[in-house]
């Protein structure tokens, strides 16, 4: 009887220390290759394949600067798929910088581009010498009106 307890949790042992291992290398692997498998039954956490395919063909430099600060995303279920989606703009092309800014506590970084009326929960895309910046209106209940500004590199 003593022989089967030992048994019993040596091989419960062995297979917890199989499945750890089996999780660490699928999350290496994982984060080698880009691999993220979406479960959603709407494909929410998953860019479409044209979104996809013009990051993958981007040639110049782009930075966007998400106008809020990144522990900030933890708040909702859409708070999280919005942060899962754009980190995935960076995993897809090289070329994408994203940075988080939290530009109320940084005033020098809004005064990098006048004329621009940045504000909390915006994004900022630079490309070269073009600027634009994502920005919403709240309106009434939970109504939202997002538009994309134009800025002019000075």
């Amino acid at each position: 009887m003593k022989t089967r307890k030992i048994n019993f949790w040596a091989f419960a042992a062995l297979l917890a220390a199989i499945i750890a291992l089996l999780n660490a290398i699928t999350a290496e692997i994982g984060a080698r290759h880009n691999l993220q498998i979406d479960l959603t039954s709407r494909a929410v956490y998953r860019l479409d394949r044209q979104t996809a395919e013009t990051l993958e063909k981007l040639d110049a430099p782009v930075e966007v600067f998400v106008l809020a600060v990144r522990r900030n995303f933890a708040g909702s279920p859409y708070m999280a798929q919005a942060l899962n989606v754009i980190e995935q703009y960076p995993r897809l092309s090289p070329h994408v910088k994203l940075t988080f800014v939290d530009f109320a506590a940084d005033p020098a970084f809004a005064s990098r581009f006048p004329g621009a009326k940045l504000e909390t929960g915006g994004i900022l895309v630079v490309c070269e010498e073009r600027i634009y910046f994502k920005y919403q209106h709240w309106v009434g209940a939970g109504a939202r009106y997002a538009g994309w500004q134009r800025i002019s590199k000075h």
